[in-house]
């Protein structure tokens, strides 16, 4: 599992509006973090009665927050399982596609 500031880095530079999925160790809920232009989201997945879904101006803010089912980022970290992107199998996939270099983490 990476840790907080190489998942920066790899939001940071990555294109479009990915969308970042998390599984907590302890949580039977898949949460999202979406990139949007104006700020991410974060949501719990697979709720017909509401995701939750709220928008933050920075990936720090939504880091430093308290969230939806008790999450904070800042302090659960070392909970998650793993974060993988919707669109790439693997944090390191997003990162080749992005076109980074390992000078860049």
């Amino acid at each position: 599992m990476v840790d907080y500031q190489t998942f920066k880095k790899i939001y940071d530079i990555a294109f479009g509006e990915p969308e970042f999925n998390i599984i907590f160790k302890q949580k039977d809920s898949e949460y999202m973090i979406i990139k949007y232009p104006d700020g991410p989201t974060f949501q719990r997945q697979g709720f017909e009665n509401g995701s939750g879904e709220f928008h933050y101006d920075t990936l720090d803010e939504l880091y430093e927050s308290d969230l939806i089912d008790g999450i904070n980022l800042k302090r659960d970290w070392e909970e998650i399982e793993t974060i993988y992107p919707n669109e790439y199998g693997t944090l390191e996939e997003l990162f080749i596609s992005s076109k980074a270099t390992d000078e860049t983490l």
